[in-house]
């Protein structure tokens, strides 16, 4: 495994967990032991790439490259797997944000995905809904301490409040809109707010 991209180190539970291109890994902070979790390794997790994790009590988010979002409980070694069949945009998933509602952000190769645990429902966001690129990348997002979700695509990122998203209702069929939205100018050394 020394040749594999490490994407991404959480410490959680007591465990080093590392998102590879490998597949899913995870060290013992007492002994140092290395446990493979893939299942091409002999574990559950049916994926060898693994972009990044999101830690939620004994659940752990997987974002892969090939086999969507993936949630693994930890205790019981059991995998739910969500993809184009369950309303997610791509197989391809990079960033998992979670928002201060409890709202979980998915960052992939088709636009960007808002996913409702509650429901299980996926909300997609594209182009039409103000993103100015479909295609995000692996390792770059981040939730800032107002709240606020950076996600970055292959032409800048995106910033915005997902407080300030309204819900679509049988009322008032109002698609999301991203309300904020700052690109990084390749040509300049400068962020502006293309909504200003």
């Amino acid at each position: 495994y020394a040749e594999s991209q490490i994407y991404q180190i959480m410490k959680h539970q007591g465990k080093h967990y590392l998102a590879t291109e490998a597949g899913l890994f995870g060290i013992d902070v007492n002994t140092g032991a290395l446990h493979a979790y893939s299942s091409d390794l002999g574990g559950t997790i049916p994926t060898n790439n693994v972009h990044s994790i999101f830690a939620e009590s004994e659940k752990l988010w997987l974002s892969t490259a090939d086999a969507g979002l993936m949630q693994w409980n930890v205790k019981s070694d059991t995998v739910a797997t969500y993809g184009r069949a369950n309303g997610l945009p791509s197989e391809v998933v990079y960033g998992i944000l979670e928002d201060d509602k409890n709202y979980l952000w998915i960052s992939t190769d088709n636009g960007l995905s808002r996913y409702n645990p509650k429901t299980s429902v996926f909300k997609n966001y594209g182009i039409g809904d103000g993103l100015p690129e479909f295609e995000f990348n692996r390792t770059s997002f981040h939730k800032g301490p107002s709240g606020n979700l950076y996600f970055g695509t292959i032409d800048g990122f995106i910033k915005f409040d997902p407080t300030h998203f309204q819900e679509d209702s049988l009322r008032n069929n109002v698609p999301l809109q991203i309300v904020s939205l700052s690109q990084d100018v390749s040509d300049s050394s400068k962020v502006i707010d293309v909504y200003s």
